[in-house]
């Protein structure tokens, strides 16, 4: 009895009774009387098929299993792999077995740990790792299998989302690539410029895929597509649009040649992400649909080959403004890699879903993605990712905090940051941007607009990916009219419509028009600037967007007396500040109300007008709006302390703030007053009140 319950243990969760037989060593009668009496005390039960037994808990299992003398146990891991072997077994099924025994009397003990590690290396890569592990350590020094052995533990560590380890396994694997390298050893180089490329080592990565495409046997090579496909990643980091879509070209020609349907989905959509820097929107349309058409009619089976390529895809569609193609493809292979523990991609995919989500103002989804991504990338020591989602979680923190205070946010940032350290990629100047951006949100114009002509390489904004400059120079517009500086209002403006002509997406054509109405001089024109932008906000569901321009429509409508449309436009904002969670919007759209009723008292415990937090006040047409009347509490306790001669730090230790959240209240007290410094600010509270 007891023999047939630790055979049965030992055999696992799951098995059958003539497997029994030979692990426990006992005749058959005597094995088949054992199985009855477990069955009618219910230890052991059918699972599923009648010929599969089980024990009735898993736990029970465990128990029996760890009870079972070591000694014993490994005879019977013997047994049971041999008998699987014998029956033609699935390699994991006789790999397990083998790797609690295995050792240096049983040579052929690596090539089943081998066989094992790769069969589940797309499904289980951690535990492909364990597998090929013990292989290496059991692998002489001198044998050749050795390094093959190797280049598949670090595969398998790239694949768990360890880079590091993968990195320095292939590191030993390789000690030089500066000679010719057999296939093994040209794919183990592969393997390790995407480790390199992973940790942010770009000129390393950079380095070893330029060596291995001249080590290769030829340019036709399998594993010159992957190479070419890493070094268009890292030109396009390096801000080398040429190189990374030259490097994009290739490897789609050779992904179609010789790599599977995700390889070849995944170099279309990075090669359309290359044209696109380019300016080739057609081109890259094109490319991406049929990314698209790829991806879509492949399994999941399939799509475990390369789960980048669907990352890949995400990305291109949201550069093409297609949110919800990409958050489909997205939360498909966050789906995938959390099933099959192909960890790797899983940061870089919850990073661009976080991002994707943000544009479409889903912000409770964009906050738990970016948290998660940041979590997965420290872990797995990706400073890249992290800081971009890092800075991804401020912006959702900003927009669907109740609080008025845009602190936690604006240190979320502070964080990121400093991850950068002044690093010349794009991901990190990215980082350094979405700063500046959130600085310009909260109304910190002139620390805003510095930080990101340093971020992004003056006022072309050359640093930046060319579909976010639209963006960014609407929020430069936006800045330089709140500080009274219409030259450069017109200056970014200008920029803004060129960057529309070029990149002409609907968004992008959004941002442009909203940057127009900063200068536009007639009344009608500026009305028709607004409404074609939230008209094209509209168009591609970017609802947070939409909502800030709705927003800036009543306010203009509520200064020009005209509160019938007003009501109208706040009531669309309203409904999509409820859309995205936004409790920062639905708080300013209640203060526009309040001041279309100057009666109705001000709602306990709301939050202050939040019109720092659009980035969108129209500074010449709130003339009615600009008294003492349009401050919050709060901006009357700090103008009152400042116009009393304290200092920053001053009020901010009489207030219980920072020093950066006082100087937010003064530049939003300064504008509402249209007052340039705190003499004036003094003067104006003498004077009769508005």
């Amino acid at each position: 009895m007891v023999r047939v319950v630790r055979a049965a243990a030992v055999l696992g969760d799951e098995f059958t009774p003539d497997a029994l037989v030979p692990v426990a060593g006992l005749p058959q009668d005597r094995v088949l009387a054992a199985l009855d009496i477990l069955g009618r005390e219910y230890l052991v039960r059918v699972a599923g098929s009648p010929a599969l037994l089980a024990f009735r808990d898993r736990r029970l299992r465990k128990v029996v299993y760890d009870d079972t003398p070591l000694g014993e146990r490994r005879l019977l891991h013997r047994r049971a792999a041999a008998e699987l072997a014998g029956r033609g077994a699935p390699p994991t099924a006789v790999a397990g077995h083998v790797a609690q025994v295995a050792g240096f009397d049983h040579p052929e003990d690596i090539g089943i740990l081998r066989r094992g590690a790769e069969a589940c290396l797309r499904t289980a890569p951690e535990l492909a790792a364990t597998w090929a592990e013990i292989a290496v350590r059991l692998t002489p020094v001198y044998d050749p299998r050795r390094t093959e052995a190797q280049i598949l533990l670090g595969q398998a560590w790239l694949l768990a989302g360890r880079p590091a380890d993968a990195r320095a396994v292939l590191h030993a694997a390789l000690p030089s690539l500066a000679q010719p390298l057999p296939g093994a050893e040209s794919s183990g180089a592969a393997y390790c410029m995407q480790a390199e490329r992973m940790l942010g080592h770009y000129p390393e990565a950079s380095a070893i895929g330029e060596r291995t495409l001249a080590a290769v046997p030829a340019q036709g090579h399998p594993i010159a597509g992957m190479v070419h496909a890493q070094l268009a990643e890292v030109a396009d980091q390096s801000g080398d649009d040429l190189a990374a879509r030259r490097h994009a070209d290739a490897a789609l020609v050779l992904a179609r040649e010789h790599c599977p349907g995700p390889v070849q989905a995944g170099a279309q959509a990075l090669a359309a992400h290359a044209a696109l820097q380019l300016g080739g929107l057609a081109e890259a349309q094109t490319a991406t649909d049929e990314a698209a058409r790829l991806a879509d009619v492949m399994s999941d089976g399939a799509l475990l080959d390369d789960l980048l390529s669907l990352h890949r895809l995400g990305v291109a569609e949201l550069a093409l403004e297609r949110f919800g193609d990409a958050e489909r493809h997205l939360l498909r292979a966050a789906d995938l890699c959390r099933r099959t523990g192909q960890a790797y991609a899983l940061p870089d995919v919850l990073a661009a879903l976080a991002e994707t989500c943000l544009r479409t103002g889903r912000l409770s989804l964009a906050l738990s993605a970016a948290e998660e991504a940041e979590f997965l990338a420290t872990r797995a020591d990706r400073p890249d990712v992290r800081a971009s989602a890092e800075v991804l979680r401020a912006h959702a923190l900003l927009w669907s905090a109740a609080s008025d205070s845009a602190e936690d946010a604006l240190a979320v940032a502070e964080r990121a940051v400093l991850l950068t350290r002044h690093l010349p990629w794009r991901w990190a100047v990215a980082v350094r941007a979405r700063q500046a951006e959130l600085l310009l949100c909260c109304g910190a114009w002139e620390r805003g607009d510095r930080l990101l002509l340093e971020a992004a390489g003056g006022e072309a904004l050359h640093g930046v990916r060319p579909g976010a400059r639209t963006r960014l120079w609407e929020l430069l517009a936006t800045g330089a009219a709140a500080r009274g500086d219409v030259a450069a209002a017109v200056r970014h403006s200008r920029r803004a419509a060129a960057g529309a002509r070029w990149l002409p997406l609907p968004g992008v054509r959004a941002y442009a028009r909203r940057a127009e109405f900063r200068v536009a001089a007639p009344y009608g024109e500026r009305a028709r600037a607004l409404s074609e932008a939230a008209d094209g906000f509209g168009r591609q569901s970017m609802r947070l967007e939409q909502c800030r321009t709705l927003l800036l429509s009543a306010r203009r409508l509520i200064a020009a007396r005209r509160g019938a449309e007003a009501v109208r436009q706040l009531c669309a904002a309203e409904e999509l500040a409820r859309a995205c969670r936004s409790p920062r919007l639905g708080a300013e759209a209640a203060e526009l109300r309040r001041l279309l009723s100057p009666d109705q008292p001000r709602t306990s415990g709301g939050a202050e007008p939040l019109t720092r937090l659009t980035g969108l006040t129209d500074l010449t047409g709130l003339s009615g709006l600009t008294g003492l009347a349009a401050l919050t509490e709060r901006e009357r306790q700090v103008a009152e302390l400042a116009s009393a001669g304290l200092t920053s730090s001053g009020i901010a230790a009489r207030l219980q703030l920072s020093v950066r959240t006082v100087d937010s209240h003064l530049g939003r007290i300064y504008r509402k007053l249209g007052v340039p410094n705190r003499t004036a600010l003094a003067q104006r509270l003498l004077q009769p009140k508005a």
